[in-house]
């Protein structure tokens, strides 16, 4: 069977459409970078939002464009998921890319490819809207993790969109808390000098240091999820993933195994981690007051 044609390359189906796809953004780089001009511009985002199932033994997303005000003329998606816990199940093109050449490749378990191209250079400038619908098969209750591993999205002049992930670093605040200071067996904590109400103090386990870590998550700009079902906690801190089991003296960052010099509790509705955690998992200044038993997180 032929494959469509654009400007003399043979675009196939499946592995080599995808690969001569890649090839094309490659040239067009190349040949573009050195005459196309900077213009300093809010980049672009792209996120990935879950959808509700009615059908508990699969999981879909969707891969939303926003605040895109280039014109979108190809591009170039790779994400990973863990295929010990998933299979994808369809990729679906999105309304955004209607009447473009658009492939998917699912040949490397644990890997999604998604490339398009827009055969008439037919893109408008400012598009906004879903890329792509992901559904996948679930083989155990584990929570869907999936992380962007290749991004690029392409104008017309063969140019790269500047991009970043929504919800990466770079959507924090410059200056997320500046200072959390927590205290032993004190159901309150200090954001910024401010006092903020806690649902359970720190505490001392096994001469462990016990800290609330939603609490700190959030105001460290982490999104923080719980499935109650499966007593897991999901953290999305801009490019890591962090997935902590109550009772589990473990962590998943990313889907490599980190240990944990406790485990992870739950006290009153609220789940703790030990303070270590903070410092060695989440990225932040930990400091420790002997004289008041206090707790100063900062993060710049």
């Amino acid at each position: 069977m032929c494959g469509n044609r654009l400007k003399g390359i043979s675009i196939s189906r499946g592995r080599t459409g995808i690969l001569l796809l890649t090839v094309v953004f490659f040239l067009l780089n190349t040949v573009f970078q050195q005459t196309a001009s900077c213009v300093a511009k809010m980049p672009a985002e792209i996120g990935i939002v879950d959808l509700e199932t009615t059908d508990r033994s699969e999981a879909a997303v969707e891969i939303i464009l926003s605040n895109n005000s280039s014109v979108l003329a190809a591009g170039l998606l790779e994400l990973t998921y863990n295929p010990e816990f998933f299979s994808v199940k369809n990729v679906s093109q999105g309304t955004l890319l209607n009447d473009v050449l658009f492939e998917s490749n699912l040949n490397e378990a644990g890997i999604i490819k998604i490339a398009w191209i827009d055969p008439k250079d037919a893109g408008k400038e400012g598009v906004n809207g879903l890329l792509s619908g992901i559904i996948f098969l679930r083989k155990n209750d584990r929570p869907l993790i999936l992380n962007f591993q290749t991004i690029e999205l392409i104008r017309t002049d063969g140019t790269l969109i500047p991009i970043r992930v929504k919800g990466d670093v770079t959507d924090k605040p410059s200056h997320p808390t500046g200072e959390i200071r927590l205290q032993l067996e004190t159901a309150k904590a200090w954001v910024k000098g401010s006092a903020v109400s806690l649902y359970a103090a720190p505490f001392l386990k096994d001469k462990r240091t016990m800290v609330p870590v939603r609490f700190i998550s959030e105001q460290l700009g982490a999104k923080v999820s719980w499935f109650k079902e499966e007593s897991l906690v999901r953290i999305e801190d801009g490019p890591r993933t962090i997935v902590l089991t109550i009772n589990s003296s473990s962590a998943l960052v990313n889907e490599v195994e980190k240990e944990l010099d406790s485990a992870a509790v739950m006290l009153n509705g609220t789940v703790f981690v030990p303070l270590r955690f903070v410092s060695t998992i989440l990225g932040a200044d930990v400091t420790w007051n002997e004289a008041d038993r206090s707790i100063t997180i900062s993060c710049f």
